[in-house]
């Protein structure tokens, strides 16, 4: 019956995504200099990761793996919830929940996107995912959600600890890691 309720929810929002990329959606850009913590980055690509695995259960069918993978790390994709809607709050203030809804929107919209330019292979790649998703444990899933092509999709930079030291010789400042 939960998995029958999970599965309505996702077709629901499906149909919304599809709506929604009809429509201009403006890119969701980040705070100047906003940088993602590991726990941030982790939050981002789990959503990632998620997204895909949404778009590929409403394109080719595989809904039933994506319950079983929303049943499987339950308990990891509830904490990297939190920890997104906690970026997006940091980030963008009061904000951050119309934010956090549009970045997930534009990757939503991205994925399926992506599912049409692939259209014959897309769904051979799909399930090659779901199998490589449903036979990690929960203790692997942030390794498995740091592959490149998840990471690079989310556009947040790491975090680097500057060595500046305050007055008090103790603080340290969080800055954005910037490319060579």
């Amino acid at each position: 019956m939960r998995v029958k309720s999970v599965c309505r929810r996702w077709a629901l929002a499906g149909g919304v995504v599809v709506g929604l990329a009809a429509m201009a959606v403006p890119a969701v850009s980040q705070a100047a200099g906003a940088c993602a913590t590991p726990k941030d980055l982790a939050a981002l690509n789990a959503r990632v990761l998620q997204t895909e695995l949404m778009v590929a259960a409403l394109t080719c069918g595989e809904k039933a793996r994506y319950n079983a993978f929303v049943v499987s790390f339950k308990g990891v994709l509830g904490d990297r919830g939190r920890s997104l809607r906690a970026l997006f709050t940091r980030v963008h203030g009061s904000g951050g929940k119309r934010r956090l809804n549009g970045f997930v929107t534009k990757l939503a919209n991205e994925a399926s996107q992506g599912s049409l330019a692939v259209r014959g292979g897309y769904c051979a790649n799909a399930s090659a995912l779901f199998e490589e998703v449903l036979n990690t444990p929960p203790s692997g899933f942030d390794a498995l959600a740091s592959k490149p092509w998840i990471r690079i999709r989310h556009g947040f930079s790491p975090c680097i600890r500057s060595a500046d030291k305050g007055k008090n010789g103790t603080s340290a400042q969080a800055r954005p890691l910037k490319a060579n």
